[in-house]
């Protein structure tokens, strides 16, 4: 039965671009994969419960409807293959009927999604100081354990506070995608130069630095606070065996930070703030 994988993913070819073919393929597989784990098999056809429990898995997920939607949009475009003239006799008049009334109950499924989907509110759009909040509830305490921090008595609590707040600055007020702030590493912090020019009669420095064609620009303030991070926290936070990291950001295992968005919910959960992303301060700018 895997030749009929190979078909369909011949078949899209020719109708679409390699990406939306192989996303489609894969997604078809997974399904098929959730039918019945041990080989490739047709028999949803003849059961809708399938397709229930397979949608229903997906939002106990917690995936959007758009991506449901998605998903019940390919699984339509690969049973009317099975249809086609390509497999329509191989398939058997039983099973044709089956898939007819299978492509029946995807439809249903997806007018339901699209009920709930217009009963769900739509999302308030943030002013900039909403889409920053974290930024002001948390700066006092970090800015202190900051000032602490080179007497090398901070919790492995606080100096995850501290890497988390700096994230959440290049993330929510630089509006900056999280594989930037994976990207930095130390050699873009020891290369970062400063510029002075005028701003209204008064001399304003910022510091600059490159990871990966991004340019950073960081005020003073931010950059004094990356600086004692960069000193007093981090070196904590290495490992002993004296194993050097690239990444400017580590958890407090020696390891790089893995998901920066994860880490600035965390932060807003600590000072009972409802989460912000980073494209909500992004829609916060526009």
């Amino acid at each position: 039965m895997e030749i009929l994988l190979i078909a369909f993913k011949e078949h899209l070819k020719v109708h679409f671009s390699d990406t939306c073919t192989r996303k489609a393929v894969d997604n078809i597989a997974r399904f098929l994969h959730f039918v019945d784990p041990n080989e490739i098999s047709l028999t949803f056809l003849h059961d809708a419960h399938t397709l229930k429990r397979f949608v229903s898995t997906m939002i106990d997920l917690k995936f959007a409807n758009a991506t449901i939607k998605n998903f019940l949009g390919q699984i339509q475009v690969f049973v009317k293959f099975l249809t086609s003239r390509y497999f329509k006799d191989t398939l058997g008049e039983e099973r044709c009927n089956a898939a007819l009334s299978f492509l029946d109950a995807v439809k249903q499924t997806k007018e339901g999604l699209n009920k709930t989907s217009s009963k769900q509110p739509v999302k308030r759009k943030l002013s900039v100081m909403e889409s920053q909040k974290v930024l002001s509830a948390a700066k006092l305490d970090v800015v202190n354990m900051l000032s602490h921090s080179n007497q090398g008595d901070l919790s492995d609590s606080e100096k995850t506070i501290t890497c988390y707040y700096l994230e959440a600055i290049l993330i929510l007020k630089h509006l900056f995608g999280p594989t930037v702030v994976q990207n930095l590493q130390v050699k873009n912090w020891l290369a970062k130069t400063s510029v002075k020019y005028s701003d209204g009669g008064s001399s304003i420095k910022v510091y600059i630095m490159t990871t990966g064609g991004t340019r950073i620009v960081l005020t003073e303030e931010e950059e004094l606070m990356f600086n004692y991070y960069f000193k007093n926290v981090r070196p904590t936070q290495l490992q002993k065996d004296g194993k050097m990291v690239k990444a400017f950001f580590l958890s407090c295992k020696g390891n790089p930070v893995a998901n920066p968005s994860n880490d600035i919910n965390r932060l807003q959960k600590k000072y009972n703030l409802l989460p912000v992303t980073g494209k909500d301060a992004k829609q916060a700018f526009n």
